[in-house]
């Protein structure tokens, strides 16, 4: 049982560095429109502020 354990450590830390390249691109979007959507929000405030 103890050798499946380490097996099972050996491969997780083998596909790891691939799980998060999968991940990036996800990640990525995920961070952009956040971001785009707050720069957004930003701008609009500032207008608003501005014509006040």
């Amino acid at each position: 049982m103890a050798s499946f354990e380490s097996l099972r450590g050996y491969l997780q830390s083998m596909v790891s560095p691939l799980q998060y390249l999968a991940n990036t691109p996800k990640l990525a979007m995920t961070w952009i429109s956040t971001n785009v959507a707050t720069r957004s929000q930003l701008m609009a405030e500032n207008q608003r502020v501005s014509f006040e």
